[in-house]
């Protein structure tokens, strides 16, 4: 990917989110890999680098990438012009081309940048990032 830090979205469909609920027993406050996560109570201790400094916040990710894996795989048999079994979602030149020839699939997050065409035509790693605030 014209790699940027992406946040794998875990929302569940009731609203809940992956990695906060299936724990039972009393919850003190969540250890997370450098950001807090939007609309979970409990509190968080957003550690940077956590996934080197945890070993609880290492289990979590690994668990988390093998699960994003084997979506993935899933999506990649529904939609194999984009190869996502290859890059796994990441922003590869293929992945780009994919985007540029097919367009987006269903699974593809519609705000992120450079997925939906810019008017420009200017392929997305070459345009500035957009200002927030």
């Amino acid at each position: 990917m014209v790699r940027t830090n992406l946040i794998f979205r875990t929302e569940l469909p009731n609203g809940r989110r992956r990695g906060s609920s299936p724990v039972t027993g009393k919850k003190n406050f969540l250890l997370v890999d450098a950001v807090s996560v939007p609309g979970v109570w409990t509190p968080q201790l957003p550690v940077i680098h956590g996934d080197a400094l945890s070993a609880s916040i290492a289990a979590a990710s690994v668990v988390a990438k093998v699960h994003r894996d084997s979506l993935l795989d899933g999506i990649s048999r529904r939609h194999p012009a984009y190869g996502f079994e290859q890059h796994k979602g990441y922003g590869t030149p293929e992945h780009w081309e994919a985007l540029r020839l097919c367009g987006p699939c269903p699974e593809h997050r519609l705000t992120y940048r450079g997925v939906v065409p810019d008017p420009s035509g200017d392929p997305p790693e070459a345009r500035p990032a957009r200002r927030r605030g």
